[in-house]
């Protein structure tokens, strides 16, 4: 199936459906990031998500089971969406480490208003460096190159092919092949 990304409606299609799938990929890093730091930290999950939707849509979870589950169903939907936003940014033509680096900032610098907001956590100069570094960790696996790296990982070599392919594209001019 050919994807036809030669126009803005199609460019801006693909921006969010890449953003989609990014988003998904980077909430589960970020999910298992969580889930191996309260393993060894032995930490309760946390129920910031389900604070902030109790103060800002008044939702109120009938049992334990249900805050648990509104939790997961916001972290998953909240992570997706911020997919979405990393994908338009590509539009821009935003790239790499500036890139990486923007939507890092605006993640993380949205967790830090929102949630000292809506009573949900402490404002950050009022939390334990442990537990700021702990959270930085997190957010730097919702981006799949920095998580990588912090953990000890490196991307494969590209092989000869992909290079070759890549200068290719790269060609203003189309190679005529007689």
């Amino acid at each position: 199936m050919k994807i036809h990304e030669n126009n803005t409606l199609g460019k801006l299609g693909a921006a969010i459906g890449k953003g989609l799938l990014a988003g998904m990929a980077a909430t589960a890093a970020m999910t298992l990031s969580q889930m191996i730091e309260m393993k060894i930290t032995k930490r309760e999950p946390s129920d910031a998500t389900v604070k902030v939707a109790e103060d800002t849509a008044g939702f109120k979870p009938a049992s334990k089971e249900d805050k648990q589950l509104l939790s997961q169903e916001i972290h998953w939907s909240y992570g997706t969406a911020w997919g979405v936003a990393r994908g338009l940014m590509g539009l821009t033509g935003l790239k790499g480490l500036p890139a990486n680096l923007l939507h890092f900032g605006a993640v993380w610098g949205t967790a830090l208003v929102m949630l000292p907001k809506h009573d949900a956590a402490k404002p950050i100069n009022e939390q334990n460096p442990k537990d700021i570094a702990i959270d930085v960790l997190h957010h730097l696996c919702f981006n799949r190159r920095p998580c990588l790296r912090c953990i000890g990982c490196r991307q494969p070599p590209r092989t000869q092919s992909e290079k070759d392919y890549g200068n290719l594209k790269r060609l203003e001019t189309p190679i005529k092949i007689s």
